[in-house]
């Protein structure tokens, strides 16, 4: 990827579960995309979202803020999320945030 977009690719799993596929960069702008992607995951009451974070090729901190808001706000709406591929550095800080 060359560009500085956030990609996401939704997936259905085999067990109903909806597997959404990061690409690029998670800054402001790319967290924009990732809250309007899971918005999917509610609107049709998927309970367990998994996110695949392994071609994040770089995250600030305001795309790291969004994706924290994202995940609290799946967890209150009754969604089980499990992050996948996460980096060292993001998982860090989602650690510090926990």
């Amino acid at each position: 990827m060359d560009d500085m977009t956030l990609r996401v690719t939704p997936r259905s799993s085999a067990g109903g579960a909806l597997e959404l596929v990061v690409e690029g960069y998670l800054d402001d702008e790319g967290g924009a995309t990732l809250i309007r992607e899971t918005a999917t995951a509610r609107a049709t009451d998927h309970r367990k979202v998994t996110i695949d974070f392994g071609a994040v090729t770089l995250f600030t901190c305001s795309g790291v803020r969004r994706l924290i808001a994202i995940l609290d706000e799946l967890t209150q709406s009754g969604c089980r999320v499990d992050l996948r591929a996460v980096h060292h550095p993001l998982q860090r800080i989602l650690d510090l945030a926990a």
